[in-house]
């Protein structure tokens, strides 16, 4: 996997998403990218990440939402391509999926970050179960 397309993806679901007060420290983790920083930083995926995040551009799902198809249709209609990067504290390969596979990898994970669009579209869930579509339209 391209590890360009993962820090890009990582840094601007972080610059977007994410509230000013945690920003600086999650940004840090990515600048060096090393296994460990890597692995903090997925670490924060499964919990504290939700409770950074950006309520202007973070939306809870609803009960109805909360199955893979469900949210693969809140994607595409937002605009998601037909891959995205998924980072996952249980996926022993962060990387670049076909969006379908990439949300069907959600279940085994406790904490995920399924990017779409890079700092425009992505979904997460904690490892608290707590789901979320990102949405960030361009300026």
């Amino acid at each position: 996997m391209d590890s360009t397309l993962l820090q890009e993806h990582a840094r601007a679901a972080v610059r977007s998403f994410i509230t000013s007060s945690r920003r600086a420290r999650l940004l840090t983790l990515l600048e060096e990218p090393t296994a460990r920083h890597w692995e903090k930083f997925r670490q924060e995926l499964a919990g504290g990440f939700e409770h950074s995040l950006d309520e202007r551009w973070a939306r809870p799902l609803a009960t109805g939402e909360q199955n893979p198809k469900a949210v693969e249709q809140l994607l595409r209609a937002a605009g998601a391509p037909e891959s995205c990067v998924v980072f996952s504290d249980a996926v022993t390969d962060d990387g670049e999926y076909a969006l379908t596979t990439g949300l069907e990898l959600v279940g085994i994970a406790q904490g995920v970050l399924v990017s779409c669009i890079p700092g425009v579209l992505a979904y997460h869930e904690s490892e608290n179960t707590d789901r979320y579509l990102l949405h960030r339209p361009p300026a």
